[in-house]
Order: structure tokens, then sequence, then C-alpha cells
């Protein structure tokens, strides 16, 4: 199986590029240069993506490095909060954040889209998506980014359904790794972080490899009827 991770080289993204490596899939794995040199030593003989989603034509990348490339799952892991994120809305932060978050997704989909569909090849697409899209808690432009992204995953689910073209989203809650800006929070502000995770259900925070698992599971399934969901993965936190 031929699996592009976006995001590939931190977080969630790194640790499904660890799971489906060991399983020996082959990869396509996309992240910025600077990232690009640890993918190549960790994940050997692999399809390395050096891609900057808020800097680079995206369109330009792909057809220099996959023009003859159609992978059989796609997971969106790569995202973030933009700096100065925060009322009021400042426009220029909210155009990075749908560019970072949701633009450079339909983009990287279309392309692909495009190709499954002149060749008749099934595709799987996940997009890791957040629970703030739901229920507006966090910062706003981010906040409105995932909010656009969980619509276009139930709009473009239903249209591609018929074409044996999935494409689903994980509502995630909070989880952490190494970089995570909850592990940062745990540092600079940690009777807040204490607050909120112990109103969590399970009184922590998910972990990264819980949420990676998910993903693997869903990833395996050949059904259609995943197409348009929103899967919600918080424990019953929203």
């Amino acid at each position: 199986m031929l699996v592009l991770i976006t995001g590939a080289s931190g977080g969630l993204g790194y640790e499904l590029t660890k799971k489906f490596y060991e399983k020996g899939d082959s990869l396509i794995l996309a992240a910025r240069e600077d990232s690009i040199k640890k993918l190549k030593l960790d994940f050997k003989d692999q399809i390395y993506l050096d891609i900057d989603f808020l800097n680079d034509s995206i369109s330009n990348k792909l057809n220099a490095y996959l023009q003859d490339e159609i992978p059989d799952l796609i997971i969106h892991c790569a995202g973030g909060k933009i700096e100065n994120d925060f009322h009021p809305i400042d426009t220029d932060v909210l155009k990075d954040s749908m560019q970072l978050n949701f633009f450079s997704a339909i983009e990287i989909n279309n392309f692909f889209i495009e190709k499954a569909l002149n060749s008749k090849k099934n595709m799987r697409i996940i997009h890791i998506s957040s629970d703030v899209g739901i229920t507006g808690r966090a910062s706003p432009s981010y906040s409105i980014s995932k909010g656009a992204l969980n619509t276009y995953i139930k709009n473009s689910g239903r249209v591609y359904a018929q074409d044996n073209i999935m494409i689903c989203g994980l509502i995630c809650g909070i989880f952490e790794h190494e970089n995570s800006v909850w592990t940062k929070k745990k540092k600079e502000n940690p009777k807040y972080y204490e607050e909120v995770k112990n109103k969590s259900t399970l009184k922590r925070f998910a972990d990264v490899n819980e949420v990676a698992e998910v993903v693997i599971e869903i990833s395996k399934s050949k059904s259609i009827l995943y197409s348009a969901e929103l899967i919600n993965i918080t424990a019953g936190n929203i």
C-alpha cells in the first residue's frame, strides 16, 4: 500500500509514519525541508516531499515530485496554530490558518482525486480534525479553519463515495506528544493544564499512540461507509 502522510515529521504524523513503515508499506512523507533530513535518516528509501504549506506552491511541488504516483491512502496530519491568533481576528492570520489547516489539504486531495477518477482507483482520505471545529473553544482562526475542514469532509465525502473514494475525518480532543501545544502549556501554565485535564472524561489527555491506533484501524477498512463521517474520538468530551 502507498500511503501519503502530511506533517510526517512530528507528533501524530511521525507516529503514523513509524507504524506504516514497520508494516512495510511504501510512504510519501510530506514535511518542511528542514525536517526531511531526519525523515530520510529514520525511514529510508521512501518518497520525500519537502513542502511548506504557507510559502510553497503546492501544485508545483506535487507536479514536480508526484506526477506518476497515486496513493491508496492519504492521511492529513499537517496543521497548527498561527501566531497572534486571537480576537479581534486579524484577517491575515485567518488566511494563513485557513491555508495551513484547510486549503492545503483541498489542493492535495484535488490533485490525487482527479488521478484516481481517471484510473478508476479506489482511495481513502483521512483528515485529522479537532473538536474545536465544533465547540469553538480555541483560538478563533484555528477553530474556524477546523470548522471549515469538517464541513468540507461532510460535503466532499458524499460526492466522491459513489466513485469509491472514501473521505472521512477524526474529531480529536487534546492529545500530547513531545512538542505539542499542551506539553508546552504543562510547563508554562501548570495550573491551567491540570484544570483542563481534570475536567476530561479520563482525567488525562490522550497519548499520541492512542490516536494513531484509531487511524490505523480505520485505514485497514475497505468499507465505503466511513464516507463523509466525522468520527469522534474524544472519549465523550464533546
